[in-house]
């Protein structure tokens, strides 16, 4: 984002997109005197403090879902958020859990943009409109809601004692 000072943060759902990302990005940052960096959980730790750690040049750091809320990159002025995100869920037919690719919610979105202003004022860029935004659900389905426990529920019964109490929902 021209005219602003700081780090640039971009939200996409998964490494795949991030590492083409960042190959779309390497001129364009080289150009414009910025390092590319990568954040994402399955980096080594190493990898992810070179996003959080302060460096003179000026940083794009192309990002999944962590940065919304587990940790402050304080020179983040500007946001582009993609508005999705990859989710855990479980597949009844093949009887697995999977990784989707899916739209956020309302309340991650609002997560998102306020990774701009975090110590100074920052601009958000959101790549969907606001139609799109107020379809969005007001809050991400929690994981016990998308989850498979018939093993974990499985296993406790096999070493709880007989007289186990649970529930069906």
């Amino acid at each position: 984002v021209r005219g602003l000072e700081g780090d640039l943060l971009v939200f996409l759902p998964g490494a795949g997109e991030i590492r083409r990302a960042m190959d779309a990005c390497a001129e364009i940052a080289k150009a414009h005197d910025a390092v590319v960096v990568a954040l994402h959980g399955d980096l080594p730790p190493a990898e992810q403090d070179k996003a959080v750690r302060a460096e003179g040049k000026r940083k794009i750091i192309l990002s999944t879902n962590i940065a919304e809320t587990s940790l402050t990159l304080p020179r983040v002025t500007a946001v582009v958020d993609s508005g999705q995100a990859r989710v855990a869920t479980y597949s009844p037919w093949s009887g697995l859990p999977r990784l989707t690719t899916a739209r956020i919610s309302r309340a991650s979105a609002e997560q998102r943009a306020g990774r701009a202003g975090r110590v100074r004022e920052g601009t958000c860029v959101r790549l969907y409109t606001k139609g799109e935004f107020l379809g969005f659900h007001a809050h991400d389905v929690p994981e016990i809601r998308r989850a498979d426990f018939a093993a974990p529920l499985l296993l406790l019964r096999c070493f709880a004692p007989r007289d186990l109490v649970y529930f069906e929902t």
